[in-house]
């Protein structure tokens, strides 16, 4: 393949975009490929924003457990979000251990601390293509 041409270049993540193909060689070009949509249909996507507020819930406090909320981020990447990464560092210290991968909601509790040990916690979203900040 020497050339590959597309337009437009300026789409919005998340954008549908339909595709036909033609092979040019040095006796002809070929016909282009099957244009029916929805067989053909691509969505332009990238990762998702990271999830925004995260906060301790109070009420789910105890000697070794603490309860998180967050809010969905601002932009799903062109792509559902399908689940949330969470993860813990004990300060001073910052090396961050997953606590729950594939959590669905927008909360957790984490029951498996330890008692008096400074905590910080991060969120990061997910949706077919990746990872959030």
């Amino acid at each position: 393949m020497q050339n590959l041409r597309a337009s437009p270049y300026n789409l919005a993540w998340g954008s549908s975009v339909y595709a036909r193909v033609s092979a040019i060689n040095v006796y002809q070009t070929s016909a282009y490929s099957d244009q029916t949509p929805e067989t053909n249909k691509a969505v332009i996507i990238t990762y998702p924003s990271k999830p925004l507020s995260l906060h301790e819930t109070v009420a789910d406090r105890t000697a070794t457990a603490v309860g998180l909320a967050w809010l969905e981020g601002t932009d799903n990447g062109g792509s559902a979000v399908v689940d949330y990464e969470i993860s813990h560092a004990i300060l001073p210290a910052a090396v961050y251990t997953v606590s729950k991968v594939n959590n669905l909601g927008l909360t957790f509790l984490d029951a498996d601390l330890t008692n008096g040990a400074r905590y910080k916690f991060r969120v990061r979203s997910r949706n077919e293509f990746g990872y959030s900040e």
